[in-house]
């Protein structure tokens, strides 16, 4: 089945045509990207209270929100909790990048080859 070109359908629609039956892997790939970005964002908080709590950097270590105004006091805390969440976020981190980048290719390859079989029919 080759697909026909209209004159009023874009490139992006085209090609949508050949992805759209890997949209779970698409989508899999997107929720791994946003995992991975989320514990980039948490990485430097999780070393800043290692830190504070650990190395004794701070008096009061505090994790401030300015967005909504809050500060939690987590001198109550063990430093080596947050030193064990680093190594958990990170590898974690390391496993949804590893399966965004394999599923992002896995989607291209797919597509590249069902485009091949369906020019060489």
């Amino acid at each position: 089945m080759r697909a026909e070109r209209k004159p009023n359908r874009t490139q992006f629609q085209v090609l949508w045509a050949y992805v759209r039956p890997y949209g779970w892997v698409l989508a899999l790939s997107l929720l791994l990207v946003a995992v991975v970005g989320l514990l980039e964002a948490v990485t430097p908080i999780l070393i800043g209270l290692i830190f504070d709590t650990l190395l004794r950097a701070s008096t009061t270590p505090t994790v401030a929100i300015p967005w909504i105004n809050v500060q939690l006091n987590v001198s109550a805390y063990d430093g080596r909790v947050f030193l064990l969440l680093l190594v958990v976020a990170t590898a974690i981190k390391a496993f949804a990048e590893y399966g965004s980048v394999n599923a992002i290719a896995y989607l291209g390859q797919s597509v590249v080859r069902d485009l091949r079989s369906e020019l060489f029919e």
